[in-house]
């Protein structure tokens, strides 16, 4: 089984590039909107159908890359989804990335992300432990967040579970896995 954990960076932009991080948060949201107002008139919740009616306008209406466009209906079909949520607006406090659309580069030890109006590289200063759980790693998707004034990249992690854990996990069993793979190869 994979495990995907989640590391929080705090990213260190310039002054443009908080502008541009601000300013694509704040059409991501009202992109957002616009698509869950498309969605709630048709009835609609289903990806690939919200994608058919609204994918084209809101690129043109937005000028968003064509990723965020389809990032964007991905998050507002799962909220619509959910009962509690279904009439709620959208902030501008975060964005979901993929691997087309977000990279990370422990070289330098930075993140590149598609803004709204260009692809830009911005910096991190992350700790010791950032350090050791990314060094190695190609995330493939993370969350750019807003959160007191100050930007963070979530980026994801995929791995075995216990592949970096030193201690047992409340509720796993020494063993299991060998056991099973033993009994697999024997075939008992």
């Amino acid at each position: 089984m994979e495990t995907t954990r989640t590391i929080v960076l705090k990213l260190h932009p310039t002054a443009e590039q908080a502008s541009e991080l601000d300013a694509t948060l704040r059409t991501f949201a009202s992109a957002c909107d616009h698509i869950a107002d498309v969605a709630r008139r048709e009835h609609m919740t289903n990806e690939v159908l919200i994608q058919r009616v609204c994918y084209h306008e809101v690129r043109e209406m937005f000028g968003l890359s064509a990723n965020l466009a389809i990032r964007a209906i991905a998050r507002v079909c799962a909220v619509l989804k959910v009962p509690e949520k279904a009439h709620s607006a959208f902030k501008p406090t975060s964005i979901d990335y993929d691997a087309r659309i977000f990279s990370f580069r422990e070289w330098d030890w930075a993140v590149s992300l598609t803004l709204l109006h260009s692809r830009q590289r911005v910096e991190t200063r992350p700790g010791e432990h950032q350090k050791s759980v990314l060094k190695g790693t190609k995330p493939t998707a993370a969350q750019l967040v807003k959160r007191d004034g100050r930007f963070f990249a979530h980026p994801d992690r995929r791995g075995s579970p216990g592949a970096d854990r030193t201690k047992r996990v409340p509720g796993s069993r020494p063993g299991h896995r060998q056991d099973r793979d033993h009994q697999r190869r024997s075939g008992a």
